[in-house]
């Protein structure tokens, strides 16, 4: 919110698009908060949710994405000297609802294929469908496009390295259209989400509870990484810099 009303906090249209889509990640499992334990939640509410589960983690890796995407087009525009292709720039978050729709679908047509499959997990926060084919796709989908993060990262360093001569001689108004901060942000991120994928693997879990808290670390990561960043911290003061306003202000009063 911070990012979007301040006129000092600059962010690029997929950044908002990716924090929208974890936002979205996190509400598809809170549609069970208070009915954890008891009676099994309706059927429909229950395939509802299961859709919304297996299609929010192929969304937030594509929106990780296309906004790594944004960056590499953005860094080497700078560098290389060239300008931003912006039709690129604007149809490529309309590819987050086709999808996040197709493993949403994928889950349900699945599930209302044999309802009996459709339950709610034994830790009791979401539901799911007891088949392997709705979370293999899912799967399947969020590999491909978290390789696809990975590899354009290093290409984006590779590329960052040869050109490094370059960018110490770019000057402070292209600095602006420079965004390696948000890179070096979302860097941090893949390095901690990859960790927290190898700990699900290779850690013992009990519990499908356990593996669920290791999970989601991945939320609670975009929101301290990406909104703790110097200029939003900055713009949350408003208090100082109404103080440094009175301060700058000069008096009305001659001097004597």
């Amino acid at each position: 919110m911070v990012a979007l009303f301040s006129r000092s906090v600059l962010r690029m249209t997929t950044w908002f698009t990716m924090l929208i889509c974890w936002a979205l990640y996190s509400a598809s499992f809170l549609f069970l908060v208070g009915r954890q334990t008891g009676p099994e939640p309706s059927l429909g509410l229950c395939t509802f949710q299961a859709g919304l589960v297996y299609g929010a983690p192929p969304l937030v890796s594509c929106a990780s994405l296309i906004f790594v995407i944004e960056l590499y087009l953005r860094l080497t525009a700078v560098t290389l000297s060239r300008s931003v292709n912006e039709r690129i720039v604007y149809w490529m978050p309309w590819t987050l609802p086709v999808v996040h729709s197709t493993g949403f679908w994928v889950g349900i047509l699945l599930g209302l294929s044999d309802v009996k499959t459709i339950e709610r997990s034994s830790s009791g926060l979401y539901c799911r469908v007891n088949q392997n084919t709705p979370s293999t796709f899912a799967g399947a989908l969020v590999v491909l496009f978290a390789g696809s993060v990975v590899i354009l990262e290093v290409y984006i360093v590779i590329h960052l390295y040869h050109r490094r001569m370059f960018i110490k001689k770019i000057d402070a108004r292209k600095m602006v259209d420079f965004p390696l901060k948000p890179f070096i942000s979302m860097a941090a991120f893949t390095i901690l989400g990859g960790l927290a994928v190898i700990m699900v693997f290779v850690v013992e879990v009990s519990d499908e509870g356990s593996l669920l808290n290791i999970l989601t670390v991945l939320p609670l990561a975009v929101g301290l990484i990406f909104g703790s960043q110097t200029d939003i911290l900055v713009a949350l003061m408003f208090w100082r810099k109404q103080q440094l306003e009175l301060v700058k202000k000069p008096t009305s009063k001659s001097p004597v």
